[in-house]
């Protein structure tokens, strides 16, 4: 309880006492008048606090327990409000007033934890390379953990200034990170530096930004769309339209679309906000790219996603179409090459109609010769004027969700906003690109796959670690399922789609369509998958912050070593595991095989190899399963391999987990759980009771 609340309470039971103790008339009116002003008090802060919340919320179930232990406390000195998650909000105010303290709080804790985040190591190896440098360093202490493609400053007594580079890799287990710099440098070997982890404020300024004015903008969005994205109009799935599949729906250079696809984008075209749920292996970007067509047709339309790299999946199926597409990204990666350059706003202002003066100035700099400082100046104002008018005037606009911010789209306004990937956004996030003016929202992603990434333990109870996709299923918005897949073997996809989906997932592709050229003896002929049951023990990382499992790690290694045997191609096995102590060690015993990925769940989904296999890593005698009892990264982990999957774990002590329990009696029904060694695996017997 607050201390502004105790202080109330002490003084309500101080006032009462006077009231019965006292016998003087005065003092014991003085004593029932302060009473009764306390009591009022309290009860305006329990109306203020019932303002705050809905009475329709989203329910805590298994298919959020991601957590190793049990969810954070609060913290004492927190700034978010403690309420439940609501579904409902009655007021676009309230909906702001709900998301920016969690956005300010999220915010204030990466702003902190980048701080702390200084990192002494030295230089063991650099390359230059097209003006560039990529320089490997040795952390001084175990406790790292970086993440690709994030930035970080570089300082060192022999460099003038910091300069600012980006993590191409990191290995957890042998405490080095590899980092690329755009120019070259030429430090010498054992040089000392200091890592610090770089922050941008912006998305966060953006995410701010966009609830204001959702809020206080009443023009920002229709108001179908807003009283939907609220969730106080429910909206089922229409008919299905007797012309349903005329070809006027599809999209020119893409695949044809299955019956659920196309009744997925019929659904778009009607529906001012509509969810479009794709399952691994669906098609889901070919039908979000025939929904952007078809929209393409009556208006302008902005398409985003949370990460650069489903955007640009997206952007680059939509190219396809022929439709006028921009990709609008930072400008500090327009400078890299891509299959995508050609459509990047840098290149198409050079195709605009007008603007002799940019074009000049240009044509000078692709020249190599040097501007004044006048020209510079000249040269900056007419390339924004260009920019600016070629994404008015673009058909298509291709952008991650906080790129939608970016001020050269401030004042214009798109008819139709496809948001991909959204259940892995923020829900603020999702919400900055709704906000240019939008009159039909297409919302596609699956809530039954990871969801968004919450550091700060505060915003993840205050609710902030829900999607929106997720809170709109959850206020009774009824998504559109895509029900056919295509990656996987059907004997694989069969557990996810009875668990997951209902046993709704249908196979586009038939077990001989997805039969390898390997010659792998599976334990069930047929069946391509096996569980192999390791009774080794986990350990904590170096860190102390992960785990890993050296058993495991050996038999990961003899399987790949096996598939390469039988003739599988490095390029065609993923390793998954959850841990990233784990992942560090299997890319140190895999080093020798180069082409075979190892990775994370998370970075793994929406991906997919022809062989994967996964390393579970948790055996203790305390029985905790951490990571491994998300069932929704489960789903991805189990979802990834289009001719073979293998796992790899303690299912004697998995079992005691009513999650791999489930999944373990069904690998057994079909004789899939072995032992022994790799090469004379055997069936392992598992007691279910």
């Amino acid at each position: 309880m607050q201390s502004k609340d105790m202080w109330k309470i002490y003084h309500l039971v101080f006032w009462c006492g006077i009231y019965f103790i006292t016998e003087n008339d005065f003092i014991r009116t003085m004593a029932m008048y302060c009473a009764v002003v306390i009591t009022l008090l309290k009860l305006i802060d329990y109306c203020t606090l019932f303002e705050k919340t809905d009475t329709k919320v989203i329910q805590i179930n298994e298919l959020n327990a991601e957590e190793d232990k049990l969810p954070s406390p609060r913290s004492p000195h927190s700034t978010v409000p403690a309420t439940n998650i609501p579904c409902v909000f009655s007021s676009s105010k309230k909906y702001g007033h709900f998301f920016q303290p969690l956005i300010s709080a999220e915010c204030s804790y990466n702003l902190k934890l980048g701080e702390k985040h200084s990192f002494e190591c030295k230089i063991v190896s650099s390359q230059n390379y097209n003006k560039k440098s990529k320089v490997r360093f040795q952390m001084n202490s175990k406790n790292n953990v970086f993440v690709v493609d994030e930035e970080l400053w570089i300082s060192s007594p022999k460099m003038t200034n910091a300069i600012k580079g980006i993590v191409t890799n990191f290995d957890q287990f042998m405490s080095v990170v590899d980092v690329e710099v755009n120019f070259s440098i030429d430090l010498p070997i054992g040089t000392p530096a200091t890592l610090k982890k770089s922050f941008d404020k912006t998305p966060y300024t953006r995410m701010e930004a966009a609830l204001a004015t959702f809020s206080y903008k009443y023009e920002s969005v229709s108001p179908e769309v807003r009283s939907m994205l609220l969730g106080r109009q429910q909206q089922h799935s229409p008919e299905r339209d007797e012309n349903l599949t005329d070809n006027s729906l599809l999209a020119p250079n893409l695949p044809g679309l299955n019956e659920s696809q196309l009744s997925a984008v019929s659904h778009a075209l009607r529906t001012p906000v509509s969810l479009i749920q794709g399952p691994p292996g669906t098609g889901k970007t070919v039908t979000c790219a025939n929904i952007v067509y078809n929209l393409s047709k009556s208006g302008t339309v902005l398409v985003c996603a949370p990460s650069n790299n489903a955007v640009d999946n997206l952007a680059n199926a939509v190219a396809k179409t022929g439709i006028d597409v921009v990709r609008l990204v930072k400008k500090t990666k327009e400078t890299v090459k891509s299959d995508l350059s050609n459509i990047y706003l840098s290149e198409q202002i050079k195709k605009l109609a007008g603007h002799s003066e940019f074009k000049t100035l240009q044509g000078q700099i692709d020249q190599g010769v040097e501007l004044s400082p006048n020209e510079r100046r000249d040269y900056n104002y007419l390339r924004r004027m260009a920019e600016i008018d070629c994404l008015a005037n673009c058909r298509v606009v291709c952008t991650t969700c906080s790129g939608a911010g970016d001020n050269r789209l401030e004042k214009i306004n798109f008819s139709s906003v496809v948001v991909d990937e959204c259940a892995q956004g923020l829900e603020p996030e999702c919400i900055i690109p709704i906000t240019h003016g939008a009159k039909k929202v297409v919302l596609i992603g699956d809530h039954c796959q990871l969801g968004p990434v919450v550091t700060c333990p505060d915003t993840r109870n205050g609710g902030l670690h829900r999607s929106l996709f997720e809170r709109l299923v959850a206020a009774g918005l009824q998504p559109v399922r895509l029900t056919v897949q295509y990656r996987m073997h059907p004997e694989i996809s069969e557990y996810a789609s009875q668990t997951m989906y209902e046993s709704t997932i249908r196979n586009g592709v038939t077990c001989s369509d997805r039969t390898g050229s390997i010659d792998f003896t599976w334990p069930n002929p047929n069946v391509p998958m096996v569980f192999y049951s390791s009774d080794a023990n986990e350990r904590k990382s170096r860190s102390g912050t992960s785990f890993l499992n050296y058993g495991e790690a050996k038999v990961v290694e003899q399987l790949v070593a096996k598939l390469l045997s039988k003739g599988a191609t490095p390029n065609q096995i993923g390793v998954i595991t959850p841990y990233e102590g784990q992942r560090s060690l299997l890319k140190q015993i895999l080093n020798k095989n180069k082409g075979v990925e190892v990775s994370s769940v998370d970075a793994f989904q929406g991906r997919e190899k022809e062989y994967i296999i996964i390393s579970c890593v948790r055996s203790n005698e305390r029985n905790v399963v951490g990571f491994l009892n998300c069932v929704r990264r489960l789903n991805v982990a189990l979802t990834r391999a289009k001719f073979g999957l293998f796992l790899v774990g303690n299912a004697n002590f998995l079992v005691k987990n009513p999650t791999w329990k489930n999944l373990l009696r069904y690998y057994d029904d079909r004789n899939l759980i072995v032992e022994g060694t790799v090469d004379d695996m055997c069936t392992a017997h598992i007691k279910f009771d």
